[in-house]
């Protein structure tokens, strides 16, 4: 799981980052590795800031993604659920999934590992996308309890949204790093970016089985992740996994480790739970009760919050609406380039330790210059819209009206915002 900014600022992580990602590259493309896979942590944002370092690894990337070894996408950024408007969190699946498709191809899973909370709408999003699956790493307490249960004890099932729209969904009840903990074990406070140590292949098959099973897993298919935040992927993973099935044979379990993606994963789920026909657990509406202690990062940084509010409002409800208008009726082009121009920035800020604000101050400080970068895209915007396509408006909806338009005559244009008649 990549944070993109946290405990470090947006260039220190990026360091790191360009390390892991040159790594991640070699190894895919040594034979000798037997590193099948990396899942580029459902967010697009990450390789684009790789690539602002590395532009000429570009074919690269695009090439792996074709043959389905590196996962892009779907998201944009990982994003808050909450503090992102519904708009926002539109425009952020439209263009990752835009920019990832761009690169060879876009995963179809709404993998959404650590916000802090999922409002009930999100089926509905994921589905208004094409996507009917999601995994999460926080979903616990909520389905516990929605399924009867005194403790939770489903990490397969249905989650349905408000309008009924349903995804199948899966849990990770033992977090995004339960295959590395399995492997080498619970790692030690160490420096960030280093690599693990195996610790015991002996057991790991049987380990990530009861672990899976206790956190509320039925099926034979257990997804287990390998990495966890801003861990290095470690260089012998392949051999690693060819240990632990060669014990698992030695000890002659009938389970074993396939290096995947979440994409087949979820499909080969989906078919085990059909050709079962046995009924799964289902969740209805919002899930937030595993994140009580994170709730109150929602009114930390106020003023940056605001910020963030009043630059969504402004092109949600000003820059696309006038420009959408100007072009159906004034003959303006629809400049589609700068509108996303100005949406980059502030989508970046949704991710969630940035907009929850949960990070150091210089981070905060970045947060800030990037929303008024945004704002100013905004601002500026306007600026055309009111130059160019507000006369030609005004002269319009004069002509509807039969009103003289003559030399001297004032006209006042007053504009609706909201999607409600006033």
């Amino acid at each position: 799981h990549w944070d993109r900014e946290w405990y470090l600022t947006l260039e220190q992580f990026r360091g790191l980052l360009v390390r892991e990602m040159d790594r991640v590259l070699r190894m895919l493309a040594d034979p000798t590795a037997n590193f099948t896979h990396f899942h580029l942590d459902g967010q697009f944002l990450m390789l684009e800031d790789y690539l602002q370092v590395r532009p000429h690894m570009a074919p690269t990337i695009r090439a792996l993604n074709q043959q389905g070894r590196l996962t892009l996408g779907p998201f944009y950024s990982q994003p808050d659920l909450y503090l992102a408007s519904p708009e926002s969190l539109v425009r952020n699946l439209a263009l990752g999934m835009a920019l990832s498709t761009a690169y060879g191809g876009t995963s179809m899973v709404g993998y959404i590992p650590d916000s802090f909370g999922f409002p009930g709408q999100v089926p509905q999003l994921l589905r208004g996308f094409g996507m009917t699956k999601f995994v999460t790493g926080r979903f616990l307490h909520t389905v516990g309890r929605q399924i009867g249960f005194k403790r939770p004890r489903a990490s397969e099932g249905t989650w349905v949204g408000p309008d009924g729209s349903t995804v199948l969904y899966a849990y990770l009840g033992n977090w995004y790093c339960h295959a590395m903990y399995a492997i080498h074990g619970m790692p030690p406070v160490r420096p960030v970016g280093t690599s693990m140590r195996v610790v015991d292949t002996t057991h790991v098959v049987e380990r990530i089985r009861k672990d899976t099973t206790t956190a509320g897993a039925a099926t034979k298919h257990r997804l287990a992740m390998y990495g966890c935040d801003h861990f290095m992927t470690d260089p012998d993973i392949g051999r690693w996994v060819a240990q632990v099935n060669a014990k698992a044979q030695t000890s002659k379990t009938d389970a074993y480790m396939v290096q995947t993606n979440l994409d087949d994963y979820m499909n080969i789920l989906e078919q085990e739970l059909h050709d079962r026909g046995d009924d799964i657990p289902v969740v209805r509406g919002e899930v937030r009760e595993e994140v009580d202690h994170l709730i109150d990062s929602a009114s930390t940084s106020m003023s940056m919050k605001q910020k963030n509010f009043l630059v969504q409002k402004l092109m949600e409800r000003w820059v696309e609406p006038i420009e959408a208008i100007a072009w159906a009726t004034a003959g303006r082009p629809y400049d589609s380039d700068r509108i996303w121009h100005a949406w980059r920035p502030l989508l970046q800020t949704h991710a969630h330790d940035s907009i929850c604000a949960t990070s150091v101050a210089k981070v905060m400080d970045d947060i800030d210059n990037r929303l008024a970068r945004a704002e100013q895209a905004a601002y500026s915007m306007l600026a055309d819209q009111a130059a160019e396509a507000i006369d030609p408006l005004v002269k319009l909806a004069a002509r509807r009206l039969d009103l003289p338009v003559t030399g001297g005559t004032d006209l006042v244009v007053v504009v609706n915002p909201t999607n409600l008649v006033r």
